[in-house]
Order: C-alpha cells, then sequence, then structure tokens
C-alpha cells in the first residue's frame, strides 16, 4: 500500500531521472495483475475502492482516479475484466444548482467555444468550431437553415456568440450580466485538442477545467440558468470525479447497429456522463464526441425555443425522457447516460422539406409571424426569395 500511494503515482514529468518518467510504473503493474484472471482483478478493484474510502488517502485520490483511468483503457480487450475494474466505482454526489424558475423570457444565448477562424469580413473557413456550429444549429433549424457563420448572430429568439479558444479567458460571468433575460446554453467541445494531457480536474471532463471555471463559479452560474454542454472526451477509458453537477451535462458517443445503439470504440464513459448521442458531424466529415455533444446542445436549445415558460432543468428532463435507451448488448449502458439523443439528421434526406413537416425556413416564418420577436437573417432570405 506504501508504494501504491506513494509519489511513485504521480510522477513529476519536469524530472529527468526514472522517477519523472511520463508513465509511471504502477498503473501497468496493476493492469498486469487483473489481466490475470477475474479473481485477480476483483482484487485490483477491491483495493482500488477501498482506498477511496479512507480519509487518509484523500491526498492521493486523483492518483487512484487515474489508475482506474489507465486500467479501463488498458483493459479493453478483456471487457469482463475492465467492467468488473469500473464497476467498483462510486456513484456521484449530485449537486442541484438550476432553479425552478426560467430566467427571463427573451429566449435563448448559446455560447460556442471552438477553434474558429474568421478573417476581417467575418467569413467562415473549414474549421472544428464550422462543423460545430453547423451541427447544433441543424438541431434547431434542419441542414437548410444553417446561416452564414458570424462572431454574433440572431434569429428569432436565439442569439448566438463565436469565441475563439484563444480566448479562454472570457468572462461567463460578465455575458450572464449583459443577457440577464436569457437561459444560456455554453457549448464545450475542445475535447480533440493536442496542448492538454487529461488525468484529473474537479468537473471529471477537461473543457471546463481548461477555461478556467472552479466548481464554486460553475454552481453559482447554474442558479442563473446558465448550462453547460461538454463531450466526455475521445480516450475510450472511464472517466470519474466526486462531484455532479446539474448544470452540466456531459455526452458520450453511440452508434446505431440497426436496431440498437452501441458506444463508440473511442467515446470516454463514466458515471459522470449524462447522455449519449451520434458522434458524426455534418456529411461525416468527422466524428468524436464533440459532435454527440452538439446534437444535445441542439435539441435542448430546441426544446427552450418551442416551450417559452419551461425552466430549463424541465428541459433536460424531457431529453431524459425522449433518450433512447441501450439494451443489454451494451455492457457499458451504465456508464452511458439515460440513453441516445437521436440527430434528427438521421431523418433527413437531400431535398426533404425536414421532420418538421415543413423546409426549416417556412417553420421559422411562421413562428416569427406569430412571435413579437423579429429575425433579421430570415426576413433577409425571406426578402432574397421574393
Amino acid at each position: 500500500d506504501k508504494i501504491l500511494f506513494s509519489d511513485l503515482m504521480w510522477p513529476d514529468r519536469n524530472r529527468n531521472d526514472i522517477f519523472g518518467i511520463s508513465e509511471c510504473f504502477m498503473p501497468y503493474l496493476l493492469v498486469d495483475i487483473a489481466e490475470r484472471s477475474d479473481e485477480s482483478a476483483f482484487l485490483v478493484a477491491k483495493a482500488l475502492r477501498s482506498t477511496l474510502d479512507v480519509a487518509d488517502n484523500k491526498d492521493y485520490k486523483r492518483n487512484i482516479i487515474h489508475l482506474f483511468y489507465i486500467l479501463s483503457k488498458e483493459l479493453k480487450r478483456e471487457p469482463k475484466r475492465r467492467d468488473v475494474i469500473i464497476n467498483t466505482l462510486p456513484k456521484p454526489n449530485l449537486t442541484a444548482t438550476l432553479p425552478s424558475t426560467r430566467q427571463g423570457k427573451e429566449g435563448v444565448l448559446l455560447v460556442i467555444l471552438d477553434e474558429f477562424d474568421f478573417d476581417v469580413k467575418g467569413e467562415k473557413r473549414d474549421t472544428h468550431g464550422e462543423k460545430v456550429f453547423s451541427l447544433i444549429l441543424s438541431q434547431i433549424f434542419g441542414q437548410a437553415g444553417i446561416p452564414k457563420l458570424e462572431k454574433t448572430i440572431t434569429i428569432g429568439r436565439l442569439k448566438i456568440m463565436l469565441i475563439s479558444d484563444e480566448e479562454r479567458n472570457f468572462d461567463l460571468q460578465a455575458i450572464r450580466n449583459d443577457n440577464p433575460d436569457s437561459v444560456i446554453i455554453v457549448n464545450l467541445s475542445l475535447g480533440g485538442r493536442k496542448d492538454v494531457i487529461y488525468t484529473y480536474n474537479p468537473f471529471g471532463v477537461k473543457d471546463l477545467d481548461l477555461i478556467g471555471l472552479s466548481p464554486k463559479m460553475v454552481s453559482s452560474l447554474g442558479k442563473e440558468n446558465v448550462i453547460f454542454v461538454t463531450s466526455a472526451g475521445n480516450d475510450g477509458a472511464v472517466r470519474f470525479y466526486f462531484e455532479k453537477f446539474d448544470n452540466v451535462l456531459v455526452v458520450a458517443a453511440a452508434e446505431d447497429r440497426s436496431g440498437y445503439y452501441q458506444a463508440s470504440e473511442y467515446t470516454s464513459y463514466g458515471p459522470n456522463v449524462d447522455f449519449s448521442a451520434p458522434g458524426v458531424a455534418l456529411n461525416s466529415l468527422a466524428e468524436g464526441t464533440s459532435f454527440s455533444c452538439n446534437v444535445v446542445t441542439g435539441r435542448l436549445i430546441k426544446l427552450l425555443l418551442d416551450q417559452p415558460y419551461i425552466p430549463p432543468k424541465d428541459a433536460i428532463a424531457q431529453l431524459g425522457q425522449e433518450a433512447v435507451p441501450f439494451d443489454d448488448r451494451e455492457p457499458l449502458k451504465e456508464f452511458l447516460g439515460k440513453g441516445v439523443i437521436v440527430s434528427v439528421i438521421n431523418s433527413l434526406k437531400k431535398g426533404d422539406a425536414s421532420i418538421y413537416g415543413s423546409s426549416p425556413l417556412e417553420e421559422e416564418k411562421r413562428k416569427i409571424k406569430a412571435s413579437p420577436f423579429k429575425s433579421p437573417f430570415i426576413n433577409k432570405i425571406l426578402k432574397n426569395k421574393a
């Protein structure tokens, strides 16, 4: 035990001697033990879980979580023994922050923090952020309703802010103060970045940590109806933390296997995951939990736009009701959230009107006529059509 939970578990990456190697030997020794038999896997799992419950080991908890991460990744080809390990993880403690009332009735503000490359005219280029933007908007208006990429966009009661991931220190509280009458949805799909090595942070997902948000800040913003939708990650391993915030939705990736859903090979998973969704960009140009995250973001926004007075916590509950549950053919189903949120673009064919029974343009036109809010984007399109 003294070796297992010593600093050898968490080597200093700046040192040049043997104790500063990029990965220490202990996780892989445990992997070798767990691979031997079901009984040895159970012993490893029992040892790890018991240490999480010992107060004296609180300084080593991040090391233990890192061990779960490594074991789940390395035991991927031994799913039965991997499952023995990850099933010992405790359930996270849920911190309820979202109120039972809606923050204003002005609509929804979508904040997308991602890789954007604007030239001086604000024209779009083929970036990760563009794919994210397009997929989110397709879930709300269909593919034909995706507007030109600009830093700020208003479509009826939906306002969109695109923020480059180079601006990580943006003031989200200031954005909330400037938009007091809108529900704010923050889409974080930064899981593919190569400049951060994920091991552990206060949320079990790295994207919130990347933009410098503390648990206290996330909890405070949740009370003001600020919701974060973030990708689970593409490590194919378990991620976990002890606390779970109801205004942070973590999304894994799943694939349709001709009649049932299964976790995507690359997706991360864990007891902190809320939903799964198809992890494919429009036109199948890319895949990853970055895009499964967008499906949930878009679907949540559509529910909020269609029901102006519903509290966001109730809209999230509605998402849970429409999620397609995993069946027993998916061994990780307990770690993939409430089920799969189906992407609407799977129901759209080239040239179809849309799943809404009319084209996205006609649907938005109808809503605007019935609403005191005006959409400059739609009005411009209608004028051009005329």
